[in-house]
This record gives structure tokens, C-alpha cells and sequence, in this order.
């Protein structure tokens, strides 16, 4: 007869048991962790819109008062301009002018532009609240019970408020709207890149002298954003009468035959190169890059990689991505992930989309950078943390001009410090264009690197062209 097992063996097996299934649940859970973070990483990121967050109720203008709209929610008091979108137009907001209270709380009052569509009208707001009110009671006849209709006028007294959505981008998705506000003339370009046909918007200022319109400034749109994220860019250049094209790049969800993985600009920055190629043979004697977020990435390394990198005369980075480390621990630190994942996640994003991080670390690379840099950077930057931007400039104090603002979030430089931000950028792009043209570099194709983009005739571009913006772009902005 087995002689049965000490008690405390036994509950020593037991609790090893339930250790283990433990320690294997846990290290489950962390590999799916961060697979999923991999996968949110280096996935072609898809562009959303957000949902409305406000409540905007408008009046009709009296007299030479302007026009104004009503707002409440926690976006309402946001200190600048700012785009808002409802379902019937777009309007750019101006700074807060007061707050009235009343029966349906507090409201913020905000001038505003109409841009494009039209301004809801009372009887959209009346409308849109009579859908959401129970019908009237009735009688056995059928007819409405006495009083209900009373009640039913008095709950209708507007105007009531529509949703409506505060986005940062201040134009609407439209270039044409953009172009219309500067009287500049707008077209659609075709660049021939190593991934085929990317489209770029491009414009032409009317009134500005010939040194100014062939300075070129290229925009370049972060991660998971459109090309309208830069329109803001794109209105300060105009103001100062230089050229621009806003490109895409193959990540872009628009694009015929998209990559299905980010490099985060460890190959997106051969599109840039492209753009500049169009740019010069298109008669540009300077050209300026211009890089929000992740397009800053890649206005980085096509600086440090490019042959055309000398024909660039300057570069303005607005809350650029200049290392990816600082970036993932301030997200993991955000959203309470452990740090501890974060070297697991780097090595799985290396292997699956072939990531170079040393080459993605500029700030490590800053010696490599020859050109004069506009930085600029919010210290409220909850996706990019400042501490890269004021580690660049202070490495490199000989080429950067640091323009560091107070409360600004994720390249919302513009919104919150409007005059600031296009004084800085306008004296950059003045002295880009005064200065004497850039001696070109020969433009020799390095052996087994990129490809020539090859000259077509003006009827095959022009179906290029068509080809190429009839795309699946979404027309709303976040």
C-alpha cells in the first residue's frame, strides 16, 4: 500500500501548479501585448474621423456684428482658431469672444468664417429636434389631443444645437477652397515614384514676385493624416508668395496600390525625393521641405540619405518625430503600458517591416544635417514629447531656430499661436528666397538605389494626372 504524500508536498505541487498556468497567462498576455503593438505600429495606418464632441447652436448676424456660433462641450473654451465641421459645411473659428448662460447651460462665443456648405439654419435645428420628439398623442378619433401641439411648439423654440466637431486642421479637405482664399491658381500633379503614382496638390500664388514663386515649399503630412493636415502650412506659404505641393507618400490610403507596412520613413522618404525631382524640373530654384509629425521624419532622412539633399534650402519641422524611443515610452507611459514591452515591440517591428531604428534615430544622426531648420514645437505635445525637439536644437544651435510655444498640442501650433507661428515661418521663407540660388549637385543615379523618373509626354501626363486623383481620399478632416 503507497504511502500517501506529506501534506505540504502536496500543497507545494499544487501551488507550482497554479504558478505556472499564472506565469503562462502572463507571458500570454504580454506576447499578445505586443503583437498587437507591433501591429499598430508598422500597419499602413487608416484615417478617421472623429465624432462630434460639441454642441453648436447659431444665431443669425444683427446689424455689423459678425456672425457667431454658439458652442458648448469641453473643446468649446480652446484658445485660437480652429475648423469646425457639421453635417451641412465648414466653418474656421475665431478666438473666444465671451460666455452667456441660459436655460440649456453655458455657452462659449466664437466668431466664425464659413468656408464651405452653409451654416445651419433654424429650421435645420428645429428639424433635426422635431426627429428626435415623440409623436403627439391622440384621441380615439384620431386627432391630436388638445394642447399637445401647444406643448409640442413651446419644446420646438430654437434655435437648438447641432453636433458639430472642433479638428485642428482649419481649411476643409477641398484644395480648391484653400486656392479660392488666396486667389492662387490650383492644380493636380502626378509624381512618378519607385511605388508608382503618387498625387500632389499644387499651388501657384497670382500675385508675387518671380523669386518668391520658384521658391518651392513641399509638405509633407504626418502618420494616419491627410495631406490637409498642412494646409495650414500651405496658407502661410501662400501669404508669402511661394509656390507649394502637397504630396502623398505610399503608406497614404488613397493611393492606387498603398504599402500595406510603415517604414516610418525608412523608405517613405524615396517618395519626398520624387517630389523634389518634379519640383526642379518644374523651374524651382529653392525648395523648402516642410514635415509634420512623421513627415518631418521623412524630410529628416531624405536629408541624410538623398543625392538631392544640397538642392534643399531650408526645412521647417513642426513637431517632427526625430526618434522613435522617446516617442513609444511617452505612449506606453500615457497609456499605461509596461515599459518592459517596449524592447519586445521594437525587435518584432524590426523583423516584420525590415526597421532600421538607428537610421530612424536623428537625433543621434544630427551632426549629418547641413541645412538651415525651422523647428517648431508645443511643450503640450501629448504624442511627441518636446524633450526631442529641445535636444536637436540645443545639438545643433548653428542650424536650428527654435520656436517653442507654450500650451500647444500635437502640431497645433498654428491654432494656438497663429500670428507667432506665421511670423516665424514667413521671415524663414523670406530668407530662403533672398538668399543666392543653391549650386546643384549632380543628380547621377546611384547604382541599385532608386530609379529615374522618366519624362512623358503632356498627353500621357495630363492622363497621369486624372489617373492618379481619382482616388478614395475621404473629404472630412479630424
Amino acid at each position: 500500500m503507497a504511502t500517501p504524500a506529506p501534506v505540504a508536498w502536496r500543497t507545494a505541487r499544487r501551488a507550482g501548479k497554479v504558478l505556472g498556468s499564472a506565469l503562462a497567462a502572463v507571458g500570454s498576455a504580454a506576447a499578445v501585448s505586443a503583437w498587437i503593438g507591433t501591429r499598430v505600429l508598422t500597419d499602413a495606418p487608416a484615417v478617421r474621423d472623429r465624432r462630434p464632441t460639441l454642441r453648436a447652436r447659431f444665431l443669425p448676424a444683427s446689424g455689423d456684428d459678425p456672425a457667431v456660433v454658439h458652442l458648448s462641450g469641453l473643446e468649446a473654451e480652446l484658445p485660437g482658431r480652429w475648423g469646425l465641421r457639421v453635417d451641412q459645411g465648414y466653418l474656421q473659428l475665431d478666438h473666444a469672444t465671451g460666455i452667456v448662460t441660459d436655460h440649456d447651460g453655458q455657452w462659449t462665443v466664437r466668431p466664425y468664417r464659413l468656408l464651405e456648405g452653409r451654416v445651419p439654419t433654424a429650421a435645420d435645428q428645429v428639424d433635426r429636434r422635431r426627429r428626435r420628439q415623440p409623436p403627439p398623442p391622440t384621441t380615439r378619433d384620431g386627432d391630436a389631443a388638445e394642447g399637445a401641439e401647444d406643448r409640442r411648439a413651446t419644446q420646438l423654440r430654437g434655435p437648438w444645437p447641432v453636433p458639430a466637431t472642433l479638428t485642428s486642421y482649419a481649411w476643409p479637405d477641398d484644395p480648391q477652397i484653400l486656392a479660392g482664399d488666396h486667389d492662387a491658381s490650383f492644380g493636380i500633379e502626378a509624381i512618378d515614384s519607385p511605388r508608382g503614382y503618387l498625387p500632389a496638390w499644387r499651388f501657384t500664388p497670382q500675385h508675387a514676385d518671380e523669386r518668391h514663386r520658384r521658391t518651392w515649399m513641399i509638405t509633407i503630412h504626418g502618420r494616419g493624416t491627410r495631406r490637409s493636415e498642412c494646409f495650414r502650412l500651405v496658407h502661410t506659404g501662400l501669404e508669402a508668395g511661394v509656390t507649394c505641393l502637397a504630396i502623398s507618400y505610399r503608406t497614404d490610403r488613397w493611393v492606387r496600390a498603398p504599402a500595406a507596412l510603415t517604414t516610418l520613413g525608412g523608405t517613405e522618404w524615396e517618395d519626398v525625393e520624387t517630389a523634389v525631382r518634379l519640383a526642379l524640373r518644374e523651374g524651382a530654384e529653392r525648395i523648402v521641405l516642410a514635415g509634420c509629425s512623421m513627415g518631418g521624419a521623412l524630410a529628416a532622412m531624405f536629408l541624410r540619405r538623398s543625392e538631392l539633399g544640397d538642392r534643399v534650402a531650408g526645412v521647417i519641422l513642426d513637431s517632427p518625430a526625430l526618434s522613435w524611443s522617446p516617442i513609444l515610452e511617452h505612449v506606453a507611459t500615457v497609456r499605461r503600458i509596461p515599459m518592459r514591452l517596449i524592447p519586445v515591440v521594437m525587435s518584432i517591428a524590426r523583423w516584420r517591416a525590415k526597421l532600421d531604428w538607428v537610421a530612424l534615430d536623428h537625433l543621434d544622426g544630427a551632426k549629418d544635417f547641413t541645412h538651415p531648420i525651422l523647428l517648431i514645437h508645443g511643450d503640450a505635445d501629448a504624442v511627441v514629447p518636446i524633450a526631442s525637439s529641445d535636444t536637436f536644437a540645443s545639438v545643433r544651435p548653428d542650424l536650428v531656430t527654435y520656436v517653442r510655444l507654450d500650451g500647444s498640442g500635437h502640431v497645433t501650433g498654428w491654432n494656438t499661436h497663429t500670428h507667432r507661428y506665421e511670423r516665424a515661418v514667413t521671415r524663414f521663407l523670406d530668407q530662403v528666397a533672398a538668399a543666392p540660388e543653391a549650386q546643384a549637385r549632380s543628380a547621377a543615379r546611384r547604382p541599385g538605389r532608386f530609379r529615374r523618373v522618366q519624362v512623358r509626354t503632356e498627353a500621357a501626363r495630363r492622363t497621369i494626372v486624372a489617373q492618379a486623383d481619382r482616388s478614395s481620399e475621404p473629404s472630412r478632416v479630424d
